[in-house]
């Protein structure tokens, strides 16, 4: 059995969470910073634990440590919110967050349809539509503290669970029968690249609530 105590700082850091596309061969999303930088990921970490914003190398070797701590606990607390969290299905937007990651010529992390379907990489605002789908893929995602990555996302070999391929672990966890058609196969592929979105939504507007929460073992959910 494992406990953990979920704080308001992990909600606020949760929320100025920027999700990522990881393109390389397991595609999943994954938080890649906490602010319109990944250079200034410590200080805008730190931030919330009352540090003055620095460079890594200014602060000291205790306050790193609790930087790093509290980044690494975020792996557990995206699992709380994807297994505990509420969110109401519907329209949302939200201020583009990629943009911030183009002026210095950093390629954008992000999925296909993302950027072609949404914009990502012109529109000032993404519109998206959270549908009950992307709530029940949420609910099962392997979400975590990937130590290949050094970042809190969802497990690139198993995002939903270990049937063998992820669009058959999507196909039972959305009633679609196991028999994956080609035309399933894109309509799956598709609403997979769009949990990049749909979780950049989640983590901005879920409810979630401050408190001890035990999970019975592992792997398992948190409530």
């Amino acid at each position: 059995m494992n406990e953990f105590e979920l704080t308001q700082t992990h909600i606020q850091l949760l929320r100025k969470a920027v999700i990522f596309w990881d393109a390389t061969e397991g595609k999943v999303p994954f938080i890649g910073a906490y602010g319109d930088s990944i250079e200034g990921l410590f200080s805008d970490v730190g931030s919330l634990l009352g540090l003055p914003a620095l460079e890594k190398d200014q602060y000291t070797q205790e306050q790193v440590q609790a930087i790093e701590g509290l980044i690494m606990e975020m792996g557990t607390v995206l699992q709380i919110a994807l297994s505990c969290g509420t969110i109401e299905v519907g329209d949302y937007s939200y201020p583009n967050p990629l943009l911030a990651f183009y002026p210095d010529g950093t390629e954008m992390a992000a999925s296909e349809i993302y950027l072609e379907d949404y914009g990502a990489d012109r529109q000032k605002t993404i519109d998206f539509t959270l549908r009950p789908e992307h709530i029940r893929l949420f609910r099962r995602m392997w979400a975590g503290w990937l130590d290949y990555a050094g970042v809190a996302g969802i497990n690139s070999k198993y995002p939903y669970g270990d049937l063998g391929y992820y669009q058959a672990d999507m196909a039972e966890i959305l009633g679609m029968g196991s028999e994956i058609s080609d035309e399933l196969h894109n309509q799956l592929e598709y609403l997979h690249q769009e949990t990049q979105p749909a979780l950049q939504v989640f983590v901005r507007y879920v409810e979630l609530s401050p408190g001890r929460y035990t999970q019975q073992e592992q792997g398992s959910g948190w409530c």
